[in-house]
């Protein structure tokens, strides 16, 4: 790294169906976004 410290970094990703949690009660929720949705995360850092 250009920073000269030591760095960790991680992804991950995970994909939910919006009607588990109740979202295909909102309005055109499927016609927007469809039913599966996914997540991703992404995490960096740097130490001191």
């Amino acid at each position: 790294p250009m920073n000269g410290k030591k760095q960790v970094g991680l992804v991950g990703d995970l994909t939910i169906k919006a009607s588990e949690y109740g979202a295909n009660s909102w309005e055109n929720f499927k016609a927007v976004l469809g039913d599966e949705v996914t997540i991703e995360i992404v995490v960096e850092a740097n130490a001191g």
